[in-house]
């Protein structure tokens, strides 16, 4: 029986419509794939766990570190990041976040919690190589199994671990 993997499109140029005939795709529930070279790094779920990385590397990055609060990773909803911004507003985003663990609010429960979390992964990452830190996080943070239960949960899963292949 033919499968989806038995299939393939061929466009004369990927350039503007790849990325359009994946959403479609997806949205019907087709696991596709484009190898574009640089959509690759452009998927959501990829962004997120490079932003992991680069948080763990060095956390006083505000991108970065608001793109893992805000994402399931550390599940920070819009009001808590004010929260954060609130608790010194002088101060780079991760400051202010240790700042504000220092609270009783159930917010700053949070915030030390994902400090707690951020500290272990860094310590890990002093030693493990960048593939076996990857694969731990997406164990650690359930990322891995969140992104397989999204729409196009397959392909995400693959673009993961195609990022995990690459490392």
């Amino acid at each position: 029986p033919i499968q989806y993997r038995d299939i393939v499109v061929l466009l004369r140029t990927v350039r503007n419509w790849s990325e359009i005939f994946v959403e479609e795709f997806t949205a019907h529930g087709i696991p596709a794939y484009a190898d574009t070279g640089s959509g690759f790094f452009k998927t959501v779920e990829v962004k997120i766990v490079l932003s992991l990385l680069q948080i763990i590397d060095n956390p006083l990055q505000d991108i970065p570190l608001l793109a893992v609060l805000r994402s399931p990773i550390a599940s920070f909803s819009a009001e808590q990041l004010l929260d954060i911004r609130l608790a010194d507003r002088n101060a780079c985003m991760y400051d202010a976040l240790i700042k504000l663990a220092q609270g009783e609010s159930e917010c700053s429960k949070k915030a030390d919690l994902f400090l707690k979390k951020l500290d272990k992964w860094r310590t890990r990452s002093l030693h493990m190589s960048t593939d076996e830190l990857l694969w731990y996080l997406y164990g650690d943070t359930g990322y891995f199994a969140f992104t397989g239960a999204m729409p196009g949960g397959r392909q995400r899963q693959a673009n993961l671990r195609i990022l995990f292949e690459r490392a």
